[in-house]
Formats: C-alpha cells, sequence, structure tokens
C-alpha cells in the first residue's frame, strides 16, 4: 500500500498497481517504471499513468494496517475497455475499465 497527501485532502491510499496521471513522466521515472511495467507507456485522457512505487508523491506504508478500499468503473459509450481519469482525494487517478473490473472480480456481476 501506497498514500500521497494533498494539502486540504485526506490521505490517498492505494495498491502498488494503481497510477495518478500526469503530464510527463522524466527519464528517470520512465526507466523505474518499466521495471513494473513491461507494456510501455499507457495513456488515459490524454495524461500519462505514473505507477504509485514511482511516484515522488506516495510512500510506502509499511507497517501491517487493514484497509477498506474501493473499485469502480464509470459508465461509458459502450467501450467496455476504456478506462477514463477520475478526482480522488485533490489526485487525478485512474479506473479500471469494465472488462478489467469484471476479469477481476471485485464484485459479482
Amino acid at each position: 500500500m501506497f498514500q500521497a497527501q494533498m494539502e486540504g485532502f485526506e490521505p490517498l491510499i492505494v495498491t502498488g498497481g494503481h497510477s495518478i496521471l500526469v503530464d510527463y513522466l522524466t527519464q528517470e521515472e520512465q526507466e523505474k517504471q518499466a521495471v513494473f511495467w513491461e507494456r510501455g507507456e499507457e495513456i488515459i485522457d490524454d495524461k500519462l499513468l505514473m505507477i504509485a512505487p514511482v511516484s515522488p508523491l506516495f510512500t510506502q506504508i509499511k507497517e501491517r494496517k487493514l484497509f477498506t478500499y474501493y473499485h469502480f468503473s464509470v459508465q461509458n459509450d459502450g467501450d467496455d475497455d476504456r478506462r477514463y481519469g477520475v478526482w480522488a482525494n485533490g489526485f487525478l487517478t485512474e479506473t479500471p475499465s469494465v472488462n478489467q473490473y469484471k476479469l477481476h472480480k471485485y464484485h459479482e456481476m
């Protein structure tokens, strides 16, 4: 688990596979991200995904705690593979597509 704090908001806590959306990645960030993702750059709504373990905004939560977390997909125009950027606790972050949501069985459909 990783957390980031935006002034005026509760901390955003995410699992290590989640990202925030950014305008650009530095060369160093691209190289670090390649260790986690072999699939190359991902783009949602003209923004690049920066995975939480790579982002300097996030710190790893090392103590063992119980967290409740939520996944949701956004109603869309029928493209069940499309992902969207959404605001969460002051950060622009990503949603899973409808198909990703179903694949990971976040809930039974």
